[in-house]
């Protein structure tokens, strides 16, 4: 703030204050000044607050167009099955891949205890899709999963509104989107 928002008598009395460690003939005037300085800080904040959202909301579309991009270009087919293992890693699960060729749709096993033997066994089958995937290949997958297990179908893409309906039948099975894919890559 510059000395010349305030008037010669309380420049005096703030100099007078060094001195007698009072401020008392203009301390209207200082605390009007000194409020004008505080609303214009918070004012300031707000612009930077909003500055700092912008900022943040251009991070993290950018985060999440370089994840798809590399979804799409590095990780189609079967490198995707132990990339999606290693998330459920991330998240806590013991995970494996089956092997990469007859393995009844079944692309990667993973499970909460050490051996693997207790339910529920989660089943996984990963699909690097940018079309919507139909009723058909899910029904396919559920015949692999057992009663006690539960199955997660995960495509980069999307599902077909059938094979939503289809899953919503079924307690033990989980669709995943290419979109919930990449906030749970963010995510762990």
């Amino acid at each position: 703030m510059s000395r010349d928002a305030f008037t010669q008598g309380a420049l005096y009395e703030l100099g007078s204050a060094l001195t007698l460690f009072e401020v008392s003939s203009f301390a209207a005037e200082f605390r009007a000044r000194f409020s004008e300085c505080k609303a214009s800080l918070a004012d300031r904040t707000e612009v930077l607050d909003e500055s700092e959202d912008i900022v943040l909301r251009d991070i993290n579309e950018t985060t999440i167009d370089f994840i798809a991009r590399k979804l799409r270009a590095e990780l189609k087919g079967y490198p995707l099955e132990p990339f999606v293992a290693e998330l459920f890693r991330a998240m806590g699960y013991k995970a494996n891949t089956t092997r990469a060729v007859r393995d009844d749709g079944i692309d990667v096993i993973a499970h909460r205890d050490e051996l693997g033997i207790e339910p529920p066994i989660i089943k996984i089958q990963v699909k690097a899709h940018e079309a919507n995937i139909g009723a058909d290949p899910v029904k396919a997958f559920y015949a692999m999963v057992h009663e006690r297990d539960a199955g997660i179908f995960i495509t980069t893409g999307n599902y077909t509104s059938s094979a939503r309906e289809f899953a919503r039948t079924r307690g033990n099975l989980k669709l995943v989107t290419g979109v919930e894919l990449i906030e749970l890559i963010q995510k762990y």
